[in-house]
């Protein structure tokens, strides 16, 4: 009977960029007003791996680095109530879905927060958000295998603001 020594290490690494480009139409006048936006939405997924495996003596490598990018229709609806000229309570709903491609899923992002503008362009807005990006890339011919980035975000952001 003998010894065997055995020893690995599997390292994965991803990267989500996104971007948008949007318009929204506002609907509707006094305090309360409804917007319908459409535009554009960009995104790319990257996935590096690397592995290390050795048994007695012997070692073995892999490393792949797969990245696919996509672009996508984006739909937004949202509602703007103003509590006073300079501060106002909003919704916003924001999606992407493609299909079709290599890499194709959702991103969904739904937000509740509130706009102080103290400055006449330039706000403060306080907001709870909570986004589900579900993204999918085919590998091979005919989609025999399939790598998934499945990740639901949620909680509070804080950041400025400056409107035209």
């Amino acid at each position: 009977m003998g010894n065997v020594t055995a020893l690995g290490n599997v390292n994965l690494q991803t990267k989500l960029e996104f971007g948008k480009v949007a318009y929204k139409w506002w609907i509707g006048s006094g305090n309360t007003v409804f917007g319908v936006g459409a535009g554009v939405a960009y995104y790319k997924a990257t996935l590096d791996t690397s592995a290390f495996a050795g048994i007695n003596g012997a070692t073995a490598t892999f490393i792949q680095h797969d990245s696919d990018d996509t672009f996508a229709p984006l739909l937004e609806l949202g509602v703007r109530h103003a509590i006073t000229p300079d501060l106002r309570l909003f919704a916003d709903l924001s999606g992407v879905r493609k299909g079709g491609s290599k890499l194709h899923g959702h991103i969904y992002n739904a937000a509740l927060g509130v706009e102080w503008f103290p400055v006449h362009n330039v706000g403060l807005v306080l907001s709870y958000g909570a986004t589900e990006i579900d993204l999918r890339h085919d590998f091979g011919t005919g989609g025999t295998a399939t790598g998934q980035l499945k990740v639901k975000l949620h909680g509070p952001s804080a950041f400025v603001k400056a409107r035209f």
